[in-house]
């Protein structure tokens, strides 16, 4: 096999990695807030919550709580995986000397220079990534609420 094709599969490999974490991440938190919904649905069925309050705001924090771990896994295998992508590129770059038209790095660094995404500490997996955890991180902090609610003299 030749190395630039080598190189190749071997980048589509890291690529397709790095969407399938993406992609795991979101599902996993579709799937954990729609589960802490379900739980906070029954607590409040008979339209305020009831003496189980404690656990049920306990129980919707641990949701949270493993959707706040999961995302945070998913996103470190992310960055792993486009982190090798990228330097497979740049390696693929290199072994394809005669470029007669610009290399996909300089086509990257160009749209984020026009994007205004260019600098050291920008990262669009990061922007994303982070914005996705404000969900579970409201998970937790609901979770919270209806454990300290539970234990208001008076029930919402």
């Amino acid at each position: 096999m030749e190395q630039t094709t080598l190189l190749l599969e071997y980048l589509r490999e890291q690529y397709l990695q790095a969407r399938q974490h993406e992609t795991l991440e979101a599902n996993a938190t579709t799937f954990l807030t729609g589960s802490a919904g379900v739980v906070l649905g029954f607590a409040l069925k008979e339209g305020s919550l009831n003496t189980n309050g404690l656990w049920v705001g306990i129980i919707v924090f641990l949701i949270g709580l493993a959707n706040f771990r999961l995302n945070a896994a998913h996103f470190t295998g992310n960055r792993f995986h486009t982190g090798v992508a990228g330097r497979t590129r740049r390696a693929l770059e290199e072994a394809i000397r005669d470029w007669t038209v610009e290399t996909p790095t300089q086509i990257r660094k160009g749209v984020l220079i026009k994007q205004c995404l260019d600098g050291p500490n920008v990262s669009i997996g990061g922007k994303r990534h982070t914005a996705l955890m404000t969900i579970p991180v409201v998970t937790m902090l609901l979770g919270i609420a209806v454990a300290f609610a539970s234990k208001l003299p008076y029930h919402l």
